[in-house]
């Protein structure tokens, strides 16, 4: 299936109506079996990047430029600069342009993944489905409960920047990986077993549906950025608030 990931924050919706999303964003999905838009805020979160927008360029800013937009698409993942920084295992002189970049690196080769292509895209419907993306890096030591803390982090700073998370779907945590790392992966398992309610990390539980590992490309050693053997990014479900 062909998938076109859309950077739909790469331009206004002031201009030409003729090259507004309105009229490009169709166009694609004539051309791709699903369409899936991408979006960076480089304030701390969704709530505080729409009031941002909303006052520099005025009311209902955000509403042309990304909700109208998200309209035509199948899902939409966001990213922040905030949401990335609840992850303490990244490498500190790593810029947040290099970061992102690197997640949506994995997330394109997560997305060659039928069933996971699948569990984003979700039913059909009307409605485009909204994801956050973050990572969480593991090859540090005491990995474990490193992990479930900045997982738990991430659910409550999503709950409180971006919007209510989708409480009828679980978050999707995806363990990118070569060839050579996927034997040491295999201790992730355990983190994802029943907790009880009372600890807060409900969301970690041993479901087929929230769990995977895919294999990445190696990385190149002069890159800037050097995420580890073995890291894993986490799409959070979430409705957003128009």
């Amino acid at each position: 299936m062909r998938t076109a990931l859309i950077d739909i924050d790469s331009r206004t919706w002031i201009g030409p109506e003729d090259t507004s999303w309105r009229n490009i964003l169709p166009a694609f999905a004539h051309c791709y079996d699903f369409v899936i838009g991408l979006c960076h805020f480089e304030q701390r979160g969704l709530r505080q990047a729409r009031a941002h927008l909303d006052t520099t360029f005025g009311a209902d800013y955000f509403l042309h430029s990304v909700v109208e937009p998200a309209t035509s698409c199948d899902a939409v993942i966001v990213t922040s600069a905030g949401l990335i920084e609840t992850d303490t295992g990244l490498c500190p002189s790593a810029s947040i342009e290099d970061i992102v970049g690197e997640l949506v690196r994995r997330l394109s080769y997560a997305l060659m993944e039928p069933k996971i292509l699948e569990r984003i895209i979700g039913p059909s419907s009307t409605n485009p489905r909204f994801f956050a993306l973050s990572s969480a890096t593991v090859n540090a030591p005491a990995p474990l409960s490193r992990l479930q803390s900045i997982l738990y982090r991430q659910s409550v700073f999503l709950s409180g920047s971006f919007a209510p998370l989708a409480v009828d779907e679980p978050p999707l945590f995806i363990a990118t990986s070569k060839d050579d790392d996927i034997e040491p992966s295999r201790w992730l398992i355990d983190v994802f077993a029943p907790t009880a309610p009372s600890s807060g990390k409900a969301f970690l539980t041993k479901r087929a549906d929230i769990f995977a590992i895919i294999q990445t490309p190696c990385y190149q050693p002069d890159t800037r950025y050097s995420p580890g053997l073995l890291d894993m990014i986490a799409l959070w479900p979430f409705k957003i608030e128009t």
